[in-house]
């Protein structure tokens, strides 16, 4: 068996850049892409922020050491709770954009 680490939306110069989603999301708000981030953050990972690169990684260097070697099968979310928040009975109450 395997593990997985299933990141969310991982905050690089990229996300930010022209073209980017957060531009889509800033047009679809009608918003400027730092107000649409900023609201979006706020409305859909608890967290507060976007996870950054280190913070996937540590992960992945974790479950290859020797000291997870009880971990198989398993999927880890690196998300900032996003994804718990996303189904009914979160604790996190998602509002629409």
């Amino acid at each position: 068996l395997v593990n997985s680490v299933c990141p969310g939306l991982v905050w690089t110069e990229r996300l930010g850049a022209q073209g980017s989603i957060m531009e889509d999301i800033g047009k679809l708000m009608g918003l400027p892409k730092e107000e649409a981030t900023e609201k979006y953050v706020a409305q859909h990972i608890p967290l507060g922020r976007f996870i950054q690169p280190m913070e996937v990684s540590d992960v992945v260097v974790f479950l290859a050491s020797g000291r997870a070697s009880g971990i198989t099968g398993a999927t880890i979310s690196v998300d900032g709770g996003a994804g718990r928040a996303m189904w009914p009975g979160g604790k996190f109450i998602r509002k629409e954009i």
